[in-house]
């Protein structure tokens, strides 16, 4: 992320360039030097005014469709872990909140003439498939679930099932979770990733692993000072090479033996 100082810096920069083509668009119509600075300094601010707005309205827009996407991965996450009946008593909330005539059974929702189950596993196989539709084959069913198999994708494809319908969970959220505003209690959160610390970034930079291709390069730089006019670069930055070769080599500090014990 950019500091404030970095931000400030950039927007100075892009001024200055706004500026520089407008003034040189305008000294070409028009020669008087001062008159030419007061009319780019205001063809210039107008211009960072209007780039600025539409900045904002798409940032604001990417943070929004961010935003969205961190909620819908957390809720789709959060059923995954979530225990049957919780499920169940979850999308019975849902339904009910949307006002729908909803009961429930302990094993289904009954809605209108049709069956829903919500079975949320993180994909559905045609195993999952197949006993669910021999125990509720005589109703009209709808399964609740995260994603479909490729496989049984293909498997239901050769089939006439038009009393079956699969709501995976994109359309389970856009239609039922989103409309509702009933998210389940996050219990289960992504890890966050960790920024590279120095001492993680010195562990990667001075591994021994990398001390073959920090000499090869000071070879090759060696090599280029014997051809270059300004030759001394060269032999200073060879030197290091050869000398992050050395240390990456046989230092300890960042080559710390691992252990075969999965247990320590």
């Amino acid at each position: 992320m950019q500091t404030k100082l970095a931000i400030q810096l950039d927007n100075i920069f892009k001024y200055i360039v706004i500026f520089c083509i407008f003034f040189i668009w305008t000294n070409y119509y028009y020669t008087n030097f001062l008159g030419c600075v007061i009319l780019s300094i205001l063809f210039t601010s107008i211009a960072c005014f209007i780039l600025t707005k539409i900045f904002y309205i798409k940032n604001d827009k990417k943070i929004k469709t961010k935003n969205e996407a961190i909620e819908y991965d957390q809720t789709i996450h959060q059923l995954l872990f979530m225990k049957q009946d919780e499920i169940l008593n979850y999308f019975y909330l849902v339904l009910k909140t949307l006002d729908f005539d909803a009961k429930s059974d302990n094993f289904t929702i009954i809605l209108n003439n049709k069956t829903i189950l919500p079975y949320f596993v993180y994909e559905l196989s045609i195993d999952d498939f197949l006993k669910i539709y021999k125990k509720y084959k005589s109703k009209k069913l709808i399964i609740l679930t995260n994603k479909v198999s490729s496989e049984l994708n293909s498997f239901i494809s050769n089939f006439d099932l038009e009393a079956v319908e699969i709501m995976t969970s994109k359309d389970v959220y856009n239609t039922l979770i989103k409309p509702s505003k009933l998210k389940p209690q996050i219990t289960v959160k992504a890890k966050e990733l960790k920024k590279l610390t120095a001492i993680k970034f010195c562990q990667h930079a001075f591994n021994k692993k990398n001390a073959r291709s920090y000499f090869l390069s000071g070879i090759l730089i060696m090599f280029s000072s014997l051809f270059y006019k300004y030759s001394l670069y060269y032999q200073i930055v060879g030197t290091i090479l050869f000398g992050l070769s050395l240390y990456s080599k046989f230092n300890t500090r960042f080559n710390q033996p691992t252990s075969n014990n999965t247990f320590k």
